[in-house]
Protein backbone atom coordinates (compact mmCIF):
# COMPACT_ATOMS: atom_id res chain seq x y z
CA UNK A 1 0.00 0.00 0.00
CA UNK A 2 1.14 3.10 -1.05
CA UNK A 3 2.53 5.84 1.75
CA UNK A 4 -0.02 8.25 0.57
CA UNK A 5 -3.22 5.24 0.61
CA UNK A 6 -2.26 5.03 4.49
CA UNK A 7 -3.83 8.56 4.80
CA UNK A 8 -6.53 7.53 2.79
CA UNK A 9 -7.91 4.85 4.97
CA UNK A 10 -7.08 7.08 8.18
CA UNK A 11 -9.50 9.26 6.48
CA UNK A 12 -12.34 6.68 5.40
CA UNK A 13 -11.54 5.32 9.06
CA UNK A 14 -12.52 9.09 10.62
CA UNK A 15 -15.06 9.42 8.08
CA UNK A 16 -16.97 5.95 9.38
CA UNK A 17 -16.49 7.03 12.85
CA UNK A 18 -18.29 10.27 12.42
CA UNK A 19 -21.44 9.45 10.22
CA UNK A 20 -22.12 6.45 12.39
CA UNK A 21 -21.76 8.99 15.24
CA UNK A 22 -23.84 11.32 13.58
CA UNK A 23 -26.45 9.00 12.65
CA UNK A 24 -25.79 9.65 8.62
CA UNK A 25 -26.94 6.96 6.89
CA UNK A 26 -24.23 7.71 4.07
CA UNK A 27 -22.50 5.40 5.57
CA UNK A 28 -24.05 2.82 4.06
CA UNK A 29 -22.43 4.44 0.74
CA UNK A 30 -19.29 2.69 1.85
CA UNK A 31 -20.09 -0.58 2.00
CA UNK A 32 -18.33 -3.27 -0.83
CA UNK A 33 -20.86 -5.03 -2.79
CA UNK A 34 -18.91 -8.10 -1.60
CA UNK A 35 -19.44 -7.64 2.07
CA UNK A 36 -18.98 -9.78 4.99
CA UNK A 37 -18.96 -8.87 8.79
CA UNK A 38 -19.38 -9.93 12.61
CA UNK A 39 -20.89 -7.66 15.46
CA UNK A 40 -21.05 -7.68 19.01
CA UNK A 41 -20.16 -11.27 20.53
CA UNK A 42 -18.81 -12.43 17.03
CA UNK A 43 -21.26 -15.64 16.80
CA UNK A 44 -23.01 -13.70 13.62
CA UNK A 45 -21.03 -13.89 10.39
CA UNK A 46 -23.40 -11.30 7.83
CA UNK A 47 -22.32 -12.42 4.24
CA UNK A 48 -24.91 -9.45 2.49
CA UNK A 49 -24.46 -5.88 2.04
CA UNK A 50 -28.12 -5.61 1.80
CA UNK A 51 -28.28 -7.56 5.09
CA UNK A 52 -25.61 -5.49 7.03
CA UNK A 53 -27.10 -1.98 5.26
CA UNK A 54 -30.32 -3.19 7.13
CA UNK A 55 -28.76 -3.67 10.70
CA UNK A 56 -27.20 -0.49 10.37
CA UNK A 57 -30.56 1.47 10.00
CA UNK A 58 -32.12 -0.61 12.35
CA UNK A 59 -29.09 0.76 14.33
CA UNK A 60 -29.74 4.08 13.95
CA UNK A 61 -33.28 4.12 14.08
CA UNK A 62 -33.29 2.64 18.17
CA UNK A 63 -31.60 5.36 18.90
CA UNK A 64 -31.65 8.46 16.28
CA UNK A 65 -29.82 11.28 18.62
CA UNK A 66 -26.25 11.57 17.67
CA UNK A 67 -23.97 9.60 19.88
CA UNK A 68 -20.07 10.51 21.35
CA UNK A 69 -17.40 7.88 20.63
CA UNK A 70 -14.38 8.53 21.78
CA UNK A 71 -10.67 6.37 19.82
CA UNK A 72 -8.45 5.27 22.33
CA UNK A 73 -6.60 3.48 19.75
CA UNK A 74 -5.79 3.20 16.10
CA UNK A 75 -3.37 0.92 13.95
CA UNK A 76 -3.96 0.70 9.92
CA UNK A 77 -1.64 -2.58 8.62
CA UNK A 78 -1.75 -3.04 4.94
CA UNK A 79 -1.87 -6.87 3.72
CA UNK A 80 -1.28 -5.57 -0.16
CA UNK A 81 -1.27 -2.89 -2.28
CA UNK A 82 -5.19 -3.23 -2.48
CA UNK A 83 -6.19 -4.91 0.81
CA UNK A 84 -5.74 -2.62 4.30
CA UNK A 85 -7.14 -3.58 7.76
CA UNK A 86 -7.59 -0.38 10.36
CA UNK A 87 -8.32 -1.73 14.16
CA UNK A 88 -9.56 1.07 16.24
CA UNK A 89 -10.34 0.73 20.10
CA UNK A 90 -13.08 3.07 21.36
CA UNK A 91 -15.43 3.35 24.32
CA UNK A 92 -19.01 4.71 22.95
CA UNK A 93 -21.54 6.90 24.63
CA UNK A 94 -24.86 6.68 24.50
CA UNK A 95 -27.93 9.34 25.07
CA UNK A 96 -29.21 7.17 27.88
CA UNK A 97 -28.46 7.64 31.85
CA UNK A 98 -25.84 4.90 32.91
CA UNK A 99 -25.25 3.04 29.28
CA UNK A 100 -23.39 0.07 30.15
CA UNK A 101 -21.19 1.00 27.05
CA UNK A 102 -19.60 4.17 28.41
CA UNK A 103 -17.40 1.91 31.13
CA UNK A 104 -16.06 -0.36 28.76
CA UNK A 105 -13.66 -0.25 25.53
CA UNK A 106 -14.49 -1.89 22.30
CA UNK A 107 -12.65 -3.00 19.16
CA UNK A 108 -14.02 -2.12 15.48
CA UNK A 109 -12.36 -4.07 12.62
CA UNK A 110 -12.81 -2.19 9.11
CA UNK A 111 -11.07 -4.45 6.09
CA UNK A 112 -10.91 -2.06 3.21
CA UNK A 113 -10.09 -3.32 -0.38
CA UNK A 114 -9.43 -0.70 -3.36
CA UNK A 115 -12.21 -1.21 -5.99
CA UNK A 116 -13.23 0.33 -9.23
CA UNK A 117 -14.74 3.04 -7.15
CA UNK A 118 -12.02 3.46 -5.38
CA UNK A 119 -11.53 2.39 -1.44
CA UNK A 120 -14.59 0.50 -0.26
CA UNK A 121 -15.06 -1.72 3.02
CA UNK A 122 -15.56 -4.98 2.27
CA UNK A 123 -15.61 -6.59 6.08
CA UNK A 124 -16.46 -5.27 9.35
CA UNK A 125 -15.85 -6.59 13.00
CA UNK A 126 -17.27 -5.08 15.88
CA UNK A 127 -16.32 -6.86 19.18
CA UNK A 128 -18.19 -6.13 22.49
CA UNK A 129 -16.63 -7.52 25.84
CA UNK A 130 -17.93 -10.98 26.50
CA UNK A 131 -19.39 -10.19 29.63
CA UNK A 132 -21.80 -7.91 28.18
CA UNK A 133 -23.21 -9.71 25.58
CA UNK A 134 -26.13 -11.93 26.07
CA UNK A 135 -26.70 -15.75 25.22
CA UNK A 136 -27.10 -15.89 21.53
CA UNK A 137 -27.02 -11.94 20.65
CA UNK A 138 -25.61 -10.58 17.54
CA UNK A 139 -24.44 -7.19 20.28
CA UNK A 140 -25.70 -5.46 23.36
CA UNK A 141 -28.94 -4.36 21.47
CA UNK A 142 -31.22 -6.11 23.77
CA UNK A 143 -29.32 -4.65 26.87
CA UNK A 144 -30.28 -0.77 25.00
CA UNK A 145 -33.75 -1.96 23.77
CA UNK A 146 -34.72 -2.49 27.90
CA UNK A 147 -33.04 1.03 28.77
CA UNK A 148 -35.24 2.53 25.96
CA UNK A 149 -38.38 0.55 26.71
CA UNK A 150 -37.91 2.14 30.37
CA UNK A 151 -37.67 5.80 29.04
CA UNK A 152 -40.67 5.33 26.45
CA UNK A 153 -43.09 4.27 28.89
CA UNK A 154 -43.71 7.73 30.07
CA UNK A 155 -44.64 8.14 26.04
CA UNK A 156 -47.87 5.99 25.84
CA UNK A 157 -47.90 6.47 21.93
CA UNK A 158 -44.74 4.30 21.22
CA UNK A 159 -46.28 1.28 22.69
CA UNK A 160 -46.48 0.09 19.37
CA UNK A 161 -43.57 0.73 18.11
CA UNK A 162 -41.65 -0.43 21.00
CA UNK A 163 -43.76 -4.21 20.94
CA UNK A 164 -42.49 -4.56 16.74
CA UNK A 165 -38.96 -3.59 17.94
CA UNK A 166 -39.20 -6.88 20.33
CA UNK A 167 -40.77 -8.77 17.86
CA UNK A 168 -38.18 -8.42 15.57
CA UNK A 169 -34.92 -8.73 18.38
CA UNK A 170 -36.76 -11.89 19.09
CA UNK A 171 -36.94 -12.93 15.19
CA UNK A 172 -33.04 -12.23 14.55
CA UNK A 173 -32.14 -14.06 17.80
CA UNK A 174 -34.08 -16.97 16.77
CA UNK A 175 -31.84 -16.80 13.63
CA UNK A 176 -28.82 -16.22 15.74
CA UNK A 177 -29.24 -19.76 17.12
CA UNK A 178 -28.84 -21.40 14.19
CA UNK A 179 -25.65 -19.32 13.07
CA UNK A 180 -23.97 -20.19 16.38
CA UNK A 181 -23.74 -23.78 15.11
CA UNK A 182 -21.35 -22.55 11.91
CA UNK A 183 -18.91 -20.36 13.88
CA UNK A 184 -15.99 -22.55 13.84
CA UNK A 185 -16.29 -23.08 10.45
CA UNK A 186 -16.50 -19.53 10.06
CA UNK A 187 -13.65 -19.02 12.00
CA UNK A 188 -11.77 -21.44 9.54
CA UNK A 189 -13.13 -19.49 6.62
CA UNK A 190 -11.86 -16.24 8.09
CA UNK A 191 -8.84 -17.84 8.66
CA UNK A 192 -7.93 -19.09 5.11
CA UNK A 193 -8.88 -15.52 3.94
CA UNK A 194 -6.07 -14.11 5.88
CA UNK A 195 -3.73 -16.76 4.71
CA UNK A 196 -4.65 -16.52 1.23
CA UNK A 197 -4.60 -12.45 1.71
CA UNK A 198 -0.86 -12.90 3.04
CA UNK A 199 0.29 -14.80 -0.11
CA UNK A 200 -1.14 -12.50 -2.67
CA UNK A 201 0.82 -9.67 -0.25
CA UNK A 202 3.71 -11.74 -0.16
CA UNK A 203 3.57 -12.12 -4.20
CA UNK A 204 2.82 -8.47 -5.05
CA UNK A 205 6.11 -7.71 -3.05
CA UNK A 206 8.08 -10.35 -5.13
CA UNK A 207 6.70 -8.78 -8.63
CA UNK A 208 7.46 -5.52 -7.28
CA UNK A 209 11.47 -6.08 -7.65
CA UNK A 210 11.49 -8.83 -10.30
CA UNK A 211 11.61 -8.16 -13.82
CA UNK A 212 8.78 -9.87 -15.31
CA UNK A 213 10.43 -10.84 -18.78
CA UNK A 214 13.45 -12.44 -18.06
CA UNK A 215 12.92 -13.34 -14.29
CA UNK A 216 15.85 -11.17 -12.58
CA UNK A 217 15.65 -8.83 -10.46
CA UNK A 218 14.70 -5.38 -11.33
CA UNK A 219 16.69 -1.58 -11.17
CA UNK A 220 14.38 -0.95 -8.29
CA UNK A 221 15.78 -4.24 -6.17
CA UNK A 222 19.54 -3.42 -7.57
CA UNK A 223 19.66 0.27 -6.25
CA UNK A 224 18.70 -0.78 -2.69
CA UNK A 225 21.10 -3.62 -2.94
CA UNK A 226 24.03 -2.02 -3.53
CA UNK A 227 23.45 0.92 -1.11
CA UNK A 228 23.14 -1.71 1.47
CA UNK A 229 25.97 -3.59 0.85
CA UNK A 230 28.35 -0.56 0.25
CA UNK A 231 27.58 0.32 3.45
CA UNK A 232 28.02 -3.06 4.96
CA UNK A 233 31.58 -3.40 3.04
CA UNK A 234 32.62 0.21 4.41
CA UNK A 235 32.77 -1.18 8.37
CA UNK A 236 35.26 -3.96 6.84
CA UNK A 237 37.24 -1.73 3.80
CA UNK A 238 36.21 -4.66 1.33
CA UNK A 239 36.54 -4.62 -2.41
CA UNK A 240 33.18 -3.77 -4.04
CA UNK A 241 33.07 -4.77 -7.75
CA UNK A 242 30.29 -3.73 -10.47
CA UNK A 243 30.10 -4.62 -13.81
CA UNK A 244 27.36 -3.20 -16.39
CA UNK A 245 26.65 -5.31 -19.32
CA UNK A 246 25.04 -4.31 -22.74
CA UNK A 247 23.98 -6.53 -25.78
CA UNK A 248 26.26 -4.82 -28.93
CA UNK A 249 23.69 -3.83 -31.55
CA UNK A 250 20.04 -5.20 -30.02
CA UNK A 251 17.94 -2.41 -31.96
CA UNK A 252 19.73 -3.60 -35.27
CA UNK A 253 18.49 -7.68 -33.95
CA UNK A 254 15.25 -5.96 -32.85
CA UNK A 255 14.37 -4.29 -36.43
CA UNK A 256 15.67 -7.22 -38.02
CA UNK A 257 14.53 -10.39 -36.29
CA UNK A 258 11.09 -8.70 -34.83
CA UNK A 259 10.49 -7.75 -31.19
CA UNK A 260 9.36 -11.14 -30.29
CA UNK A 261 12.69 -12.76 -30.94
CA UNK A 262 14.40 -10.03 -29.51
CA UNK A 263 12.35 -10.33 -26.07
CA UNK A 264 13.68 -14.18 -26.12
CA UNK A 265 17.13 -12.89 -26.97
CA UNK A 266 16.93 -10.97 -23.95
CA UNK A 267 15.81 -14.14 -21.49
CA UNK A 268 18.06 -16.34 -22.98
CA UNK A 269 21.13 -13.57 -22.31
CA UNK A 270 19.70 -13.03 -19.12
CA UNK A 271 20.26 -16.76 -18.22
CA UNK A 272 23.65 -17.51 -19.40
CA UNK A 273 24.62 -14.10 -17.57
CA UNK A 274 23.04 -15.68 -14.19
CA UNK A 275 24.78 -19.14 -14.66
CA UNK A 276 28.19 -17.41 -14.60
CA UNK A 277 27.20 -16.20 -10.86
CA UNK A 278 27.90 -19.10 -8.17
CA UNK A 279 27.61 -16.87 -5.08
CA UNK A 280 24.73 -16.19 -2.89
CA UNK A 281 25.65 -12.53 -2.34
CA UNK A 282 26.43 -11.69 -6.18
CA UNK A 283 23.01 -10.27 -7.66
CA UNK A 284 22.80 -9.90 -11.07
CA UNK A 285 19.75 -7.31 -12.38
CA UNK A 286 18.02 -6.17 -15.75
CA UNK A 287 19.08 -2.55 -15.51
CA UNK A 288 16.80 -1.73 -18.07
CA UNK A 289 16.66 -2.18 -21.98
CA UNK A 290 19.22 -4.54 -23.21
CA UNK A 291 21.52 -3.40 -20.22
CA UNK A 292 22.54 -5.78 -17.14
CA UNK A 293 24.31 -5.55 -13.91
CA UNK A 294 26.28 -7.15 -11.72
CA UNK A 295 27.22 -6.60 -8.37
CA UNK A 296 30.27 -8.88 -6.72
CA UNK A 297 31.17 -8.07 -2.83
CA UNK A 298 34.68 -9.02 -1.84
CA UNK A 299 35.79 -8.96 -4.99
CA UNK A 300 38.89 -7.34 -6.32
CA UNK A 301 39.76 -6.34 -9.61
CA UNK A 302 41.37 -9.98 -10.78
CA UNK A 303 38.33 -11.37 -10.18
CA UNK A 304 35.85 -9.50 -11.10
CA UNK A 305 37.39 -9.20 -14.49
CA UNK A 306 37.79 -12.99 -14.37
CA UNK A 307 33.66 -13.07 -14.77
CA UNK A 308 33.00 -10.71 -16.81
CA UNK A 309 35.39 -12.87 -19.45
CA UNK A 310 33.49 -15.87 -18.52
CA UNK A 311 30.28 -13.80 -19.28
CA UNK A 312 31.73 -12.44 -22.82
CA UNK A 313 32.97 -16.21 -23.58
CA UNK A 314 29.54 -17.61 -22.41
CA UNK A 315 27.71 -15.68 -24.80
CA UNK A 316 29.87 -16.11 -27.96
CA UNK A 317 29.80 -20.02 -27.17
CA UNK A 318 25.96 -19.40 -26.81
CA UNK A 319 25.92 -18.54 -30.81
CA UNK A 320 22.63 -16.84 -31.05
CA UNK A 321 22.36 -15.23 -34.71
CA UNK A 322 22.61 -11.94 -35.33
CA UNK A 323 22.74 -11.38 -39.36
CA UNK A 324 22.67 -7.37 -38.71
CA UNK A 325 25.70 -7.07 -36.31
CA UNK A 326 28.58 -4.91 -37.40
CA UNK A 327 30.61 -6.78 -34.51
CA UNK A 328 30.08 -10.90 -35.47
CA UNK A 329 27.40 -12.99 -37.32
CA UNK A 330 26.25 -14.05 -33.55
CA UNK A 331 25.15 -12.05 -29.92
CA UNK A 332 27.74 -10.10 -28.74
CA UNK A 333 28.66 -8.34 -25.37
CA UNK A 334 30.28 -5.95 -23.82
CA UNK A 335 31.27 -5.06 -20.66
CA UNK A 336 32.81 -2.16 -18.22
CA UNK A 337 33.61 -3.07 -15.29
CA UNK A 338 34.92 -1.34 -11.75
CA UNK A 339 36.27 -2.12 -8.59
CA UNK A 340 36.37 0.01 -5.45
CA UNK A 341 37.80 0.02 -1.90
CA UNK A 342 34.58 0.75 -0.12
CA UNK A 343 37.30 1.88 3.17
CA UNK A 344 39.44 4.05 0.87
CA UNK A 345 37.74 5.57 -1.72
CA UNK A 346 35.63 8.49 -1.49
CA UNK A 347 32.45 7.19 -3.42
CA UNK A 348 29.00 6.70 -3.28
CA UNK A 349 27.32 3.82 -4.62
CA UNK A 350 25.28 5.91 -6.99
CA UNK A 351 29.14 7.26 -8.44
CA UNK A 352 30.64 3.34 -8.89
CA UNK A 353 27.64 2.24 -11.37
CA UNK A 354 28.38 5.69 -13.28
CA UNK A 355 32.31 4.36 -13.28
CA UNK A 356 30.88 0.81 -14.21
CA UNK A 357 29.20 2.58 -17.29
CA UNK A 358 31.84 4.69 -18.17
CA UNK A 359 33.74 1.61 -18.40
CA UNK A 360 30.76 0.16 -20.65
CA UNK A 361 31.48 3.14 -23.20
CA UNK A 362 34.64 2.71 -23.62
CA UNK A 363 34.60 -1.33 -24.67
CA UNK A 364 31.44 0.17 -27.02
CA UNK A 365 34.21 2.75 -28.41
CA UNK A 366 36.84 0.40 -28.61
CA UNK A 367 35.37 -1.70 -30.97
CA UNK A 368 32.61 -3.78 -28.47
CA UNK A 369 32.50 -7.85 -27.93
CA UNK A 370 34.98 -6.79 -25.26
CA UNK A 371 35.49 -6.02 -21.29
CA UNK A 372 37.21 -2.58 -20.40
CA UNK A 373 38.16 -1.93 -16.76
CA UNK A 374 37.79 1.82 -15.35
CA UNK A 375 40.52 3.74 -14.61
CA UNK A 376 39.80 7.21 -13.03
CA UNK A 377 41.58 9.96 -14.41
CA UNK A 378 42.67 13.07 -12.58
CA UNK A 379 39.29 14.97 -13.06
CA UNK A 380 36.93 12.41 -10.91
Amino acid sequence: MKKNDHQVIQQLFDDYIRMYSSRDDQLTAHFSEDFSGFTGGGDFLVKQREEWVAITRQDFAQIKDPIRIEIKDLSIQSLADTIAVATGFFTINLPIDDQILSRETARLVLIFRLESAGWKITHSSISIPYHLVREGEVYPMKELVDRNQFLEKMVSERTTQLSDAKETLERINEQLTNEIAKHKETELQIHKLVQQLEVERDTAQLNAVTDSLTGLVNRRYFDGAISAEFYRLKRSGAFLSIIMVDIDHFKQFNDFYGHLAGDNCLKVVGSVLKNVICRVPDVIARYGGEEFVVMLPETDRNGAINIAEQMRDAIEKRAIPHAASATANHITISLGVVTISTGEDPVTPEQIVAMADNALYSAKKNGRNRCEFFVKSPSL
